[in-house]
Protein backbone atom coordinates (compact mmCIF):
# COMPACT_ATOMS: atom_id res chain seq x y z
CA UNK A 1 0.00 0.00 0.00
CA UNK A 2 1.11 3.70 -0.35
CA UNK A 3 -0.35 7.10 0.14
CA UNK A 4 -2.89 7.41 -1.96
CA UNK A 5 -5.30 4.68 -2.72
CA UNK A 6 -4.59 1.74 -5.28
CA UNK A 7 -7.81 2.69 -6.96
CA UNK A 8 -6.80 6.68 -7.42
CA UNK A 9 -3.18 5.61 -8.13
CA UNK A 10 -4.63 3.69 -10.99
CA UNK A 11 -6.62 7.01 -12.41
CA UNK A 12 -3.19 8.98 -12.22
CA UNK A 13 -1.68 6.25 -14.37
CA UNK A 14 -4.43 6.41 -16.69
CA UNK A 15 -5.32 10.03 -16.83
CA UNK A 16 -1.69 10.81 -17.66
CA UNK A 17 -1.41 8.90 -20.40
CA UNK A 18 -2.52 12.06 -22.00
CA UNK A 19 0.51 13.44 -21.70
CA UNK A 20 3.03 10.75 -21.29
CA UNK A 21 4.43 7.85 -23.39
CA UNK A 22 3.68 3.92 -22.76
CA UNK A 23 7.44 3.31 -22.16
CA UNK A 24 7.61 5.79 -19.37
CA UNK A 25 3.97 4.95 -17.63
CA UNK A 26 5.17 0.94 -17.81
CA UNK A 27 8.32 2.09 -16.15
CA UNK A 28 6.66 3.78 -13.13
CA UNK A 29 4.37 0.54 -12.91
CA UNK A 30 7.02 -1.53 -12.71
CA UNK A 31 8.28 0.87 -9.62
CA UNK A 32 4.72 0.83 -8.14
CA UNK A 33 4.68 -3.15 -8.33
CA UNK A 34 8.29 -3.55 -7.12
CA UNK A 35 9.78 -5.08 -3.95
CA UNK A 36 11.05 -1.71 -2.87
CA UNK A 37 8.18 0.22 -0.25
CA UNK A 38 10.70 3.13 -0.38
CA UNK A 39 10.66 3.04 -4.42
CA UNK A 40 6.56 2.45 -4.63
CA UNK A 41 6.21 5.59 -2.48
CA UNK A 42 8.66 7.84 -4.15
CA UNK A 43 7.15 6.53 -7.37
CA UNK A 44 3.77 7.29 -6.20
CA UNK A 45 4.62 10.81 -4.73
CA UNK A 46 5.91 11.47 -8.56
CA UNK A 47 2.56 10.83 -10.57
CA UNK A 48 0.14 12.33 -8.48
CA UNK A 49 2.51 15.40 -8.65
CA UNK A 50 2.59 14.73 -12.68
CA UNK A 51 -1.25 14.15 -12.55
CA UNK A 52 -1.70 17.25 -10.32
CA UNK A 53 0.36 19.84 -12.89
CA UNK A 54 -1.54 18.52 -15.53
CA UNK A 55 -4.77 19.11 -13.45
CA UNK A 56 -3.41 22.66 -13.40
CA UNK A 57 -2.85 23.58 -16.56
CA UNK A 58 0.48 23.90 -17.16
CA UNK A 59 0.68 21.35 -19.83
CA UNK A 60 3.70 18.83 -17.92
CA UNK A 61 6.99 17.49 -20.53
CA UNK A 62 7.96 14.82 -18.71
CA UNK A 63 12.06 14.42 -18.64
CA UNK A 64 12.43 17.26 -21.08
CA UNK A 65 15.51 17.11 -23.60
CA UNK A 66 17.03 20.33 -22.69
CA UNK A 67 20.23 21.21 -25.33
CA UNK A 68 23.34 21.27 -23.48
CA UNK A 69 21.73 19.68 -20.56
CA UNK A 70 24.04 17.50 -18.80
CA UNK A 71 21.16 15.94 -16.69
CA UNK A 72 17.46 15.12 -17.01
CA UNK A 73 15.29 17.03 -14.25
CA UNK A 74 11.64 15.52 -14.01
CA UNK A 75 9.55 17.47 -15.52
CA UNK A 76 9.10 21.26 -16.95
CA UNK A 77 5.84 23.18 -16.60
CA UNK A 78 4.82 26.19 -18.88
CA UNK A 79 1.61 28.80 -17.94
CA UNK A 80 1.12 32.05 -20.11
CA UNK A 81 4.70 32.53 -21.51
CA UNK A 82 6.41 31.45 -18.36
CA UNK A 83 8.53 27.98 -18.06
CA UNK A 84 9.69 26.48 -14.62
CA UNK A 85 11.97 23.50 -14.66
CA UNK A 86 11.35 21.17 -11.72
CA UNK A 87 12.66 18.43 -10.05
CA UNK A 88 10.09 16.32 -8.14
CA UNK A 89 11.94 14.48 -4.83
CA UNK A 90 10.82 13.17 -1.17
CA UNK A 91 12.74 13.37 2.33
CA UNK A 92 12.22 10.91 5.25
CA UNK A 93 13.88 9.45 7.83
CA UNK A 94 14.69 6.59 7.18
CA UNK A 95 18.44 7.23 7.11
CA UNK A 96 18.37 8.42 10.58
CA UNK A 97 16.36 5.33 11.46
CA UNK A 98 18.83 3.12 10.28
CA UNK A 99 21.29 5.02 12.54
CA UNK A 100 19.13 4.99 15.97
CA UNK A 101 17.18 1.54 15.16
CA UNK A 102 14.92 2.56 18.20
CA UNK A 103 11.55 0.76 16.23
CA UNK A 104 14.08 -2.17 15.32
CA UNK A 105 14.81 -3.32 18.92
CA UNK A 106 11.01 -2.39 20.60
CA UNK A 107 9.82 -4.74 17.94
CA UNK A 108 12.53 -7.72 18.83
CA UNK A 109 11.57 -6.81 22.48
CA UNK A 110 8.29 -7.57 22.09
CA UNK A 111 9.01 -10.57 20.23
CA UNK A 112 11.24 -12.09 22.96
CA UNK A 113 8.71 -11.40 25.49
CA UNK A 114 6.21 -13.19 23.98
CA UNK A 115 8.05 -15.69 23.07
CA UNK A 116 8.80 -16.55 26.82
CA UNK A 117 4.76 -16.65 27.09
CA UNK A 118 4.98 -13.17 29.20
CA UNK A 119 2.93 -9.99 28.34
CA UNK A 120 4.43 -7.61 26.06
CA UNK A 121 2.01 -4.87 28.04
CA UNK A 122 3.90 -4.96 31.47
CA UNK A 123 7.19 -4.06 29.73
CA UNK A 124 8.83 -0.63 28.90
CA UNK A 125 11.96 0.63 26.67
CA UNK A 126 13.83 3.37 27.46
CA UNK A 127 16.84 5.10 25.12
CA UNK A 128 18.63 8.09 26.14
CA UNK A 129 20.31 9.71 23.82
CA UNK A 130 23.25 12.56 23.24
CA UNK A 131 21.43 15.42 24.54
CA UNK A 132 23.96 16.93 27.17
CA UNK A 133 25.55 17.68 23.82
CA UNK A 134 23.40 18.91 21.64
CA UNK A 135 22.90 23.20 20.39
CA UNK A 136 22.42 24.94 17.68
CA UNK A 137 24.88 24.40 15.35
CA UNK A 138 26.32 21.51 17.02
CA UNK A 139 26.13 17.73 16.20
CA UNK A 140 23.69 15.34 15.18
CA UNK A 141 20.96 13.80 17.41
CA UNK A 142 22.00 9.80 18.34
CA UNK A 143 21.14 7.15 20.31
CA UNK A 144 23.02 5.71 22.61
CA UNK A 145 22.43 2.15 21.31
CA UNK A 146 23.98 -0.78 19.57
CA UNK A 147 23.54 -1.24 15.51
CA UNK A 148 20.69 -3.96 15.06
CA UNK A 149 23.07 -5.79 13.73
CA UNK A 150 24.71 -6.35 17.37
CA UNK A 151 20.78 -6.70 19.24
CA UNK A 152 21.85 -10.57 19.91
CA UNK A 153 24.88 -10.45 21.32
CA UNK A 154 24.85 -7.29 23.50
CA UNK A 155 21.31 -6.73 24.11
CA UNK A 156 20.06 -10.12 24.18
CA UNK A 157 22.35 -12.29 25.48
CA UNK A 158 22.65 -14.54 28.85
CA UNK A 159 21.56 -11.88 31.45
CA UNK A 160 18.58 -11.09 29.20
CA UNK A 161 17.44 -14.19 29.67
CA UNK A 162 17.88 -14.33 33.35
CA UNK A 163 15.97 -10.99 33.64
CA UNK A 164 12.84 -12.58 32.07
CA UNK A 165 13.37 -15.65 34.56
CA UNK A 166 13.20 -13.20 37.47
CA UNK A 167 10.29 -11.43 36.36
CA UNK A 168 8.12 -14.80 35.06
CA UNK A 169 8.13 -15.97 38.97
CA UNK A 170 8.17 -12.43 40.60
CA UNK A 171 5.35 -9.60 40.66
CA UNK A 172 8.09 -6.92 41.85
CA UNK A 173 9.31 -4.21 39.64
CA UNK A 174 12.54 -4.54 37.81
CA UNK A 175 14.81 -2.99 35.17
CA UNK A 176 17.88 -4.56 32.61
CA UNK A 177 20.51 -2.58 31.84
CA UNK A 178 22.37 -4.18 29.07
CA UNK A 179 26.39 -4.35 30.04
CA UNK A 180 27.91 -3.53 26.71
CA UNK A 181 29.17 0.01 26.44
CA UNK A 182 27.36 0.92 22.91
CA UNK A 183 23.95 -0.32 25.05
CA UNK A 184 24.61 2.10 27.50
CA UNK A 185 21.58 4.66 26.94
CA UNK A 186 19.36 0.97 26.84
CA UNK A 187 16.84 0.93 29.94
CA UNK A 188 14.50 -2.20 29.85
CA UNK A 189 11.61 -2.12 32.60
CA UNK A 190 9.25 -4.26 33.91
CA UNK A 191 5.89 -3.14 36.27
CA UNK A 192 3.13 -6.11 37.23
CA UNK A 193 1.02 -3.20 37.74
CA UNK A 194 1.50 -1.55 33.87
CA UNK A 195 -1.44 -1.69 31.07
CA UNK A 196 0.64 -0.86 28.08
CA UNK A 197 4.14 -1.12 26.37
CA UNK A 198 5.64 1.99 27.30
CA UNK A 199 8.42 3.57 25.23
CA UNK A 200 10.67 6.54 25.03
CA UNK A 201 13.35 7.91 23.23
CA UNK A 202 15.51 11.16 22.31
CA UNK A 203 14.03 13.00 19.06
CA UNK A 204 16.87 12.14 16.70
CA UNK A 205 14.81 14.10 13.60
CA UNK A 206 15.20 17.22 15.35
CA UNK A 207 18.03 19.60 12.98
CA UNK A 208 20.58 21.91 14.92
CA UNK A 209 22.41 22.69 11.74
CA UNK A 210 21.01 23.84 8.28
CA UNK A 211 23.06 21.29 6.19
CA UNK A 212 23.23 18.13 7.79
CA UNK A 213 19.42 16.75 7.56
CA UNK A 214 17.18 14.73 5.75
CA UNK A 215 15.43 18.33 3.92
CA UNK A 216 18.80 19.70 3.01
CA UNK A 217 19.95 16.65 2.11
CA UNK A 218 17.33 16.07 -0.74
CA UNK A 219 17.37 20.08 -1.58
CA UNK A 220 21.25 19.76 -2.15
CA UNK A 221 20.99 16.56 -4.76
CA UNK A 222 18.63 18.04 -6.69
CA UNK A 223 19.82 21.48 -7.06
CA UNK A 224 22.56 20.05 -8.61
CA UNK A 225 20.73 18.11 -11.10
CA UNK A 226 18.91 21.32 -12.16
CA UNK A 227 21.62 23.42 -12.25
CA UNK A 228 23.09 20.92 -14.90
CA UNK A 229 20.58 21.02 -16.97
CA UNK A 230 21.40 24.84 -18.18
CA UNK A 231 18.10 25.77 -18.32
CA UNK A 232 17.84 29.86 -18.19
CA UNK A 233 14.32 30.12 -16.42
CA UNK A 234 12.60 29.45 -13.57
CA UNK A 235 14.06 26.27 -11.52
CA UNK A 236 12.00 24.74 -8.83
CA UNK A 237 11.63 21.67 -6.50
CA UNK A 238 8.99 19.57 -5.32
CA UNK A 239 9.95 18.40 -1.77
CA UNK A 240 7.15 15.43 -0.82
CA UNK A 241 6.72 13.99 2.46
CA UNK A 242 7.73 10.70 2.86
CA UNK A 243 7.78 10.54 6.62
CA UNK A 244 10.24 13.06 7.30
CA UNK A 245 9.86 14.18 10.97
CA UNK A 246 11.30 17.56 10.31
CA UNK A 247 8.75 18.39 7.65
CA UNK A 248 6.32 18.96 10.58
CA UNK A 249 8.84 20.78 13.04
CA UNK A 250 8.51 24.65 13.32
CA UNK A 251 11.81 25.27 15.00
CA UNK A 252 12.87 26.31 18.73
CA UNK A 253 14.08 30.07 18.00
CA UNK A 254 18.11 29.93 19.25
CA UNK A 255 17.65 26.23 20.07
CA UNK A 256 17.01 24.29 16.82
CA UNK A 257 16.02 24.62 13.16
CA UNK A 258 12.55 23.71 11.26
CA UNK A 259 12.19 22.54 8.08
CA UNK A 260 11.37 26.48 6.26
CA UNK A 261 14.45 27.55 8.03
CA UNK A 262 16.00 24.90 6.48
CA UNK A 263 14.66 25.95 3.07
CA UNK A 264 14.61 29.56 3.22
CA UNK A 265 18.70 29.10 4.10
CA UNK A 266 19.11 26.97 1.36
CA UNK A 267 17.65 29.50 -0.87
CA UNK A 268 19.90 31.70 0.25
CA UNK A 269 22.68 29.79 -0.41
CA UNK A 270 21.40 28.35 -3.98
CA UNK A 271 20.58 31.68 -6.03
CA UNK A 272 19.88 29.31 -8.85
CA UNK A 273 16.93 27.73 -7.59
CA UNK A 274 13.88 29.99 -8.11
CA UNK A 275 11.25 27.80 -5.13
CA UNK A 276 10.78 24.90 -3.02
CA UNK A 277 6.69 23.76 -3.33
CA UNK A 278 6.80 21.33 -0.33
CA UNK A 279 3.95 18.81 0.17
CA UNK A 280 2.86 17.98 3.69
CA UNK A 281 0.31 15.03 4.43
CA UNK A 282 -1.37 16.84 7.70
CA UNK A 283 -3.70 15.26 10.59
CA UNK A 284 -6.50 17.87 11.87
CA UNK A 285 -6.14 16.12 14.72
CA UNK A 286 -9.65 14.19 15.45
CA UNK A 287 -7.76 11.08 14.97
CA UNK A 288 -10.60 9.54 13.51
CA UNK A 289 -9.62 5.63 12.76
CA UNK A 290 -10.15 6.14 9.04
CA UNK A 291 -8.32 8.26 6.63
CA UNK A 292 -11.01 11.16 7.24
CA UNK A 293 -8.66 12.81 9.03
CA UNK A 294 -6.05 13.48 6.70
CA UNK A 295 -5.44 16.02 3.74
CA UNK A 296 -2.79 17.16 1.19
CA UNK A 297 -0.99 20.82 2.40
CA UNK A 298 1.29 22.84 0.17
CA UNK A 299 3.70 25.69 0.99
CA UNK A 300 5.57 27.71 -1.74
CA UNK A 301 8.49 29.08 -0.12
CA UNK A 302 10.24 31.65 -2.75
CA UNK A 303 13.59 32.52 -3.49
CA UNK A 304 12.76 36.36 -3.54
CA UNK A 305 9.98 38.77 -3.12
CA UNK A 306 9.00 39.42 -6.43
CA UNK A 307 8.14 35.60 -7.21
CA UNK A 308 5.15 36.17 -4.96
CA UNK A 309 3.18 37.98 -8.17
CA UNK A 310 4.78 35.43 -10.66
CA UNK A 311 1.46 34.00 -12.22
CA UNK A 312 2.97 30.54 -12.87
CA UNK A 313 4.52 30.88 -8.80
CA UNK A 314 0.72 31.32 -8.05
CA UNK A 315 -0.55 28.87 -10.15
CA UNK A 316 1.52 26.07 -8.39
CA UNK A 317 0.54 27.47 -4.89
CA UNK A 318 -2.88 25.72 -6.00
CA UNK A 319 -1.19 22.13 -6.39
CA UNK A 320 -2.58 20.57 -2.81
CA UNK A 321 -6.20 21.50 -4.31
CA UNK A 322 -5.62 18.79 -7.54
CA UNK A 323 -4.71 16.03 -4.90
CA UNK A 324 -7.40 13.70 -3.24
CA UNK A 325 -7.34 13.13 0.03
CA UNK A 326 -4.20 10.47 1.25
CA UNK A 327 -5.54 7.34 2.99
CA UNK A 328 -2.67 6.65 5.07
CA UNK A 329 0.27 8.80 6.63
CA UNK A 330 3.57 8.26 4.54
CA UNK A 331 5.02 6.34 7.37
CA UNK A 332 1.89 3.48 7.11
CA UNK A 333 2.70 3.81 3.11
CA UNK A 334 5.83 2.41 3.62
CA UNK A 335 3.98 -1.17 4.26
CA UNK A 336 5.04 -4.07 3.09
CA UNK A 337 1.98 -5.14 1.53
CA UNK A 338 1.30 -4.74 -1.77
CA UNK A 339 -2.58 -4.05 -1.21
CA UNK A 340 -4.60 -1.79 -0.73
CA UNK A 341 -6.35 -1.17 2.85
CA UNK A 342 -9.21 -2.53 3.28
CA UNK A 343 -12.26 -1.96 5.69
CA UNK A 344 -11.14 -5.45 7.15
CA UNK A 345 -12.95 -5.92 10.95
CA UNK A 346 -14.94 -2.37 10.35
CA UNK A 347 -18.78 -1.83 9.47
CA UNK A 348 -21.92 -0.84 11.04
CA UNK A 349 -25.54 -2.47 12.16
CA UNK A 350 -28.60 -0.87 12.39
CA UNK A 351 -32.08 -3.19 12.41
CA UNK A 352 -31.73 -5.73 10.49
CA UNK A 353 -28.96 -4.83 8.20
CA UNK A 354 -24.81 -5.61 8.74
CA UNK A 355 -22.99 -4.23 6.58
CA UNK A 356 -18.79 -5.01 6.70
CA UNK A 357 -15.98 -5.63 4.29
CA UNK A 358 -16.51 -6.61 1.03
CA UNK A 359 -12.68 -8.05 0.52
CA UNK A 360 -13.13 -9.50 3.94
CA UNK A 361 -15.78 -11.07 2.73
CA UNK A 362 -14.15 -12.90 -0.35
CA UNK A 363 -11.16 -13.82 1.74
CA UNK A 364 -13.32 -15.73 3.75
CA UNK A 365 -15.22 -17.27 0.84
CA UNK A 366 -11.77 -17.83 -1.26
CA UNK A 367 -10.46 -19.50 1.68
CA UNK A 368 -7.30 -16.70 1.77
CA UNK A 369 -8.36 -15.56 5.03
CA UNK A 370 -9.49 -18.60 8.02
CA UNK A 371 -12.80 -18.42 9.63
CA UNK A 372 -11.41 -18.33 12.61
CA UNK A 373 -9.51 -15.34 12.30
CA UNK A 374 -12.66 -13.50 10.94
CA UNK A 375 -14.59 -14.61 13.32
CA UNK A 376 -11.68 -12.93 15.82
CA UNK A 377 -11.01 -10.06 13.68
CA UNK A 378 -14.61 -8.62 12.90
CA UNK A 379 -16.53 -10.59 16.49
CA UNK A 380 -19.28 -7.88 17.22
CA UNK A 381 -19.99 -8.95 13.35
CA UNK A 382 -20.34 -12.62 13.62
CA UNK A 383 -22.30 -12.17 16.63
CA UNK A 384 -25.04 -10.04 15.04
CA UNK A 385 -24.59 -12.90 12.29
CA UNK A 386 -25.27 -15.62 14.62
CA UNK A 387 -28.19 -14.12 16.27
CA UNK A 388 -29.97 -13.34 13.16
CA UNK A 389 -29.84 -17.39 12.43
CA UNK A 390 -30.52 -18.10 15.47
CA UNK A 391 -33.90 -15.94 15.65
CA UNK A 392 -34.62 -17.97 12.22
CA UNK A 393 -34.22 -14.64 10.15
CA UNK A 394 -32.20 -15.42 6.17
CA UNK A 395 -31.04 -13.12 4.04
CA UNK A 396 -33.39 -10.99 2.43
CA UNK A 397 -30.72 -9.06 0.14
CA UNK A 398 -27.06 -8.26 -0.52
CA UNK A 399 -26.19 -5.11 -2.18
CA UNK A 400 -22.56 -3.56 -2.74
CA UNK A 401 -21.98 -0.35 -2.14
CA UNK A 402 -19.15 1.18 -4.15
CA UNK A 403 -16.36 3.85 -2.75
CA UNK A 404 -14.55 4.49 -5.71
CA UNK A 405 -11.71 6.66 -4.61
CA UNK A 406 -11.10 3.49 -1.79
CA UNK A 407 -9.45 0.07 -2.19
CA UNK A 408 -12.71 -1.83 -0.75
CA UNK A 409 -16.32 -1.48 -0.81
CA UNK A 410 -19.10 -2.47 1.84
CA UNK A 411 -21.71 -5.34 1.23
CA UNK A 412 -24.92 -4.85 3.15
CA UNK A 413 -26.93 -7.85 4.12
CA UNK A 414 -30.47 -7.26 5.19
CA UNK A 415 -32.30 -10.21 6.80
CA UNK A 416 -36.13 -10.88 7.00
CA UNK A 417 -38.63 -8.88 9.09
CA UNK A 418 -40.67 -12.45 9.83
CA UNK A 419 -39.07 -15.87 11.01
CA UNK A 420 -38.81 -18.02 8.09
CA UNK A 421 -40.12 -21.19 8.21
CA UNK A 422 -36.91 -22.59 5.63
CA UNK A 423 -34.98 -22.55 9.28
CA UNK A 424 -37.02 -22.26 11.79
CA UNK A 425 -39.85 -24.11 14.01
CA UNK A 426 -43.63 -23.55 12.41
CA UNK A 427 -44.89 -21.19 14.57
CA UNK A 428 -47.56 -22.35 16.68
CA UNK A 429 -50.88 -19.66 17.39
CA UNK A 430 -53.35 -19.38 20.88
CA UNK A 431 -56.90 -21.10 19.50
CA UNK A 432 -59.28 -18.04 20.02
CA UNK A 433 -62.08 -20.20 20.30
CA UNK A 434 -63.76 -20.50 23.67
CA UNK A 435 -65.88 -23.10 25.03
CA UNK A 436 -69.19 -21.66 26.31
Amino acid sequence: MGIFSRRIVKRFLEENRRFLSEAKINFQIRHLNGSSPVQRLTTEWEVAVLNALYKLGLDPEYEPRLDGATSAPDVLVRHLGKQALIDITTASDRGLDDENPYDRLSEELIRRIRERGLNPNKFGLKIEGNWRELHLGGPKPRLLMPRASDFDRVVFDESFSNFLDEVAVSDRKASFHPAADSSRGVLITFDPAQQFFSGTHLDYTVAFTGNKNPVYNRLDAKASQLKKAGFKGLKGIILCDGACGLLAKDGRRGMDLGANQIIFGFLQSEPQIDFVLVLRVKSDGSHFLGPEHLKITSEMLISRADLGSDPLITRLRGIAHELPPPETTPLNGYSTEDAGKSFYGGGTMAGHKIKISARAVLGVLSGQTKQEDFARDNDIFVEAFRRMASQGRVISDAKIEHVADRDDDWIEFAFSEEVDPATAPFALKQDNVTSA
